[in-house]
């Protein structure tokens, strides 16, 4: 086996020439530099930089035929080139060469880079294909993070449409809800929170997706809530690694002046509705994400919502307020 060795002894290695290894190993404690527009070619996989870039040890890679990451949700050619770690921020030009026996059924004019970090992310633009010499090459790749490389087939998924979400508090807990439709690519979603709308975290485990592309109901449980004014969001990925995001929908703080009050739940003829604050809309939706009611309202805190005419089931009721914030509250029309 042929490596390219980047010994202890040697803090940093600077490449100026093209090079063609059959793999690439970085010891701990060093590092491998290679100067902007210099081509370096790693047994099939050639990288050129466009500013100065550094592979730290301890890390190495080797070409294989079968993938380290799983699982990857496209269909493949049989050349992987998998590292022991997470690369720095790359920004350049990619190539993968392939050899027709590794094409696994695929046609080479359908081919683009698909790169691992946590899922499978493609590279459809600034793609160049060449079926005689047998190569990919990616143009334009800017601060791409991967510890895997390969050839894949473009996968083009349909859109998800989003339905109702919501999140309110259960004692110590906040439930979130949501609903789609059409999931006809749809891997997962993760459940996602924030105290200041920028900083996002997951709640819990990933859900997976029903795959249906009728109406489809989820809700996970935040076990760490916290008692703060928090917001949260859905993340949806797709199965080759695409993402979009729900709505952002707001649970009040814990004995906030401003916490929102139904009451009774369940209701008969009229729900009370506290808000602390100016309420600028109502908007009321049935189960299935419908909206059934609208109601403008102006300069009040509190109302009595006439809901007589509603059919027995399970309503949201979404608050707009005049500072601009928004919740959503769940409420029982017996």
């Amino acid at each position: 086996m042929k490596w390219l060795l980047i010994a202890a002894f040697c803090m940093t290695c600077c490449i100026q020439v093209a090079l063609a290894q059959a793999g690439i190993k970085v010891a701990a404690g060093t590092s491998f530099s290679i100067i902007s527009n210099t081509t370096v070619s790693i047994d099939g996989l050639v990288l050129v930089p466009s500013t100065n870039y550094s592979i730290d040890g301890d890390n190495y890679d080797l070409r294989k035929d079968v993938e380290t990451h799983t699982p990857v949700p496209m269909q493949h050619i049989k050349r992987f080139f998998p590292w022991t770690a997470d690369l720095a921020p790359f920004t350049g030009t990619v190539t993968i060469y392939y050899d027709d026996t590794e094409l696994n059924g695929l046609s080479e004019n359908e081919l683009i880079l698909y790169t691992h970090d946590n899922i499978w992310n493609p590279f459809a633009t600034g793609t160049i294909r060449d079926g005689l010499a047998n190569y990919v090459t990616t143009l334009g790749l800017s601060n791409i993070i991967f510890n895997e490389l390969t050839l894949g087939k473009v996968i083009v998924p349909l859109p998800l449409q989003w339905g109702t979400v919501t999140a309110y508090r259960k004692n110590q807990l906040v439930l979130v809800e949501w609903q789609t439709r059409a999931e006809t690519n749809t891997s997962h979603f993760i459940v996602e929170s924030s105290l200041n709308t920028s900083d996002w975290k997951p709640v819990g485990e990933k859900v997976n997706a029903k795959g249906i592309a009728e109406l489809n109901h989820y809700s996970q449980v935040d076990l760490h809530a916290s008692n703060q004014k928090t917001f949260y969001r859905i993340m949806q990925v797709d199965i080759n690694g695409k993402y979009s995001y729900s709505t952002v929908v707001t649970v009040l703080p814990i004995n906030s002046n401003n916490a929102v009050l139904l009451y009774p739940n369940p209701a008969n003829n009229t729900l009370h509705i506290r808000a602390g604050e100016s309420i600028q809309y109502l908007l009321v939706r049935d189960a299935a994400g419908k909206l059934v009611m609208h109601k403008p309202l102006s300069q009040l805190s509190s109302y009595e919502l006439n809901i007589q005419s509603l059919p027995a089931g399970m309503y949201y009721l979404e608050i707009i307020k005049q500072s601009g914030s928004t919740s959503t509250h769940s409420f029982i029309k017996k």
